[in-house]
């Protein structure tokens, strides 16, 4: 039998993921509300480095899962790109470091053998695409020419016109808090108490919380990048760009569409949590050394940005179990994935359907791995006892 289809949902969370999930529900037709405690796409979306590639992205269901990202950017982009900033400039990364070497060459192995378009290359030819640059020794460098990147807070601009022309409801500013009970699950605004047929949970890295005072849980860990925005006097480069960095740690540079350029660093062991003055102008001594043209910059602010990251790295998609009317949308590389999540969420949650593209990404795989755990151990201490 035919599921019913669903009429009316509430999305909690007005980043780009939220945003596009709204946009591809009021498409097919559905009564929209979208909530969110800031202002539309204030979080973390607006402080992203915003790139759109499938680098780095393994197992092959997620990298598969960003490849639908990047085509569906690219859709998208043919109506919306001029206004949201979309540029193919493509990703440069190089290394001095051994170790950071190693792994560049695996990935980008590991990615051509998937077929994604990246290569290594020489440090001539390193040169002769960052003519601004410096780059110092180069042990391995990788250039992925059909990459790209966005302005967040020009998509948001454009998710909140659309949405408003098609007659969703946007609830700004508004906290929200979902009670569970034997009907399933309902959203409180306020004063006001939203019954829809589905609620979808997209708050990016407030997702866990949100869950959390409703008594459910969402596996996420702390993940946070410290972003630094610079003066610049001219471009240094035309795509994104992750300069050589300490071990531990990893450096990032573009620039933005209004002239200035943002640097990021974000830890691979921990969190980068020090929004000081002196670690801004740090990072930005460390860009100057790779780009001289930098060298007459100043740091114009900086912010410490929390965001999504489920406990296995690993996007987290699907009906929460036990609440079939909770939809949960958490994951880490939004930009890239909103699109595509939004596309197939929607499906999903207005069509009843499951779709073979995100199964491997349900809220159950935390409590199914839980049990598998117990099971082993049972065994385990089984076996020693009959020995």
């Amino acid at each position: 039998m035919t599921p019913p289809r669903t009429e009316r949902v509430a999305v909690i969370g007005a980043g780009i993921v939220g945003a596009f999930i709204g946009l591809n529900l009021v498409k097919r037709g559905v009564e929209t509300v979208v909530i969110d405690a800031a202002e539309m796409g204030s979080g973390a979306s607006l402080h992203s480095f915003a790139a759109i590639t499938a680098l780095e992205k393994e197992p092959r269901d997620h990298y598969l899962l960003h490849c639908h990202g990047i085509a569906e950017w690219r859709r998208w982009g043919a109506r919306f790109g001029p206004e949201v900033g979309l540029r193919w400039g493509g990703d440069i990364r190089w290394t001095d470091d051994p170790e950071v070497a190693d792994r560049l060459r695996w990935s980008v192995r590991t990615a051509r053998e998937h077929g994604y378009p990246v290569r290594m290359m020489s440090a001539t030819e390193l040169a002769h695409r960052l003519p601004a640059a410096r780059p110092g020794p180069v042990l391995a460098a990788s250039y992925a020419p059909e990459d790209g990147h966005v302005e967040p807070a020009l998509v948001s601009a454009v998710c909140e016109r659309e949405l408003e022309n098609a007659g969703a409801r946007l609830l700004r500013g508004r906290e929200a808090h979902v009670h569970v009970d034997d009907r399933g699950a309902e959203v409180v605004v306020g004063d006001e108490i939203l019954r829809p047929d589905s609620i979808v949970l997209a708050a990016g890295a407030e997702s866990a919380g949100v869950a959390a005072r409703a008594g459910l849980d969402i596996p996420t860990i702390a993940s946070s990048a410290l972003v630094v925005y610079v003066s610049a006097a001219s471009e240094v480069a035309k795509g994104t760009v992750q300069i050589p960095s300490p071990s531990g740690l990893k450096t990032y540079l573009r620039h933005k569409s209004d002239g200035t350029v943002m640097l990021g660093e974000e830890s691979t062991t921990g969190v980068a949590a020090d929004p000081s003055r002196r670690r801004s102008e740090h990072i930005l001594r460390r860009a100057t050394r790779y780009f001289p043209a930098l060298g007459d910059s100043h740091v114009l602010g900086s912010s410490v940005v929390w965001r999504s990251m489920p406990a296995d790295h690993l996007p987290i998609v699907g009906p929460l179990p036990g609440v079939p009317s909770l939809y949960i949308a958490v994951m880490h590389s939004g930009v890239t994935l909103a699109p595509a999540i939004g596309e197939l969420a929607a499906s999903e949650i207005v069509e009843g359907v499951e779709l073979p593209g995100i199964a491997a990404f349900r809220p159950g795989r935390f409590s199914e791995r839980i049990t598998e755990t117990m099971l082993e151990i049972e065994s385990l201490f089984g076996g020693t006892g009959s020995a």
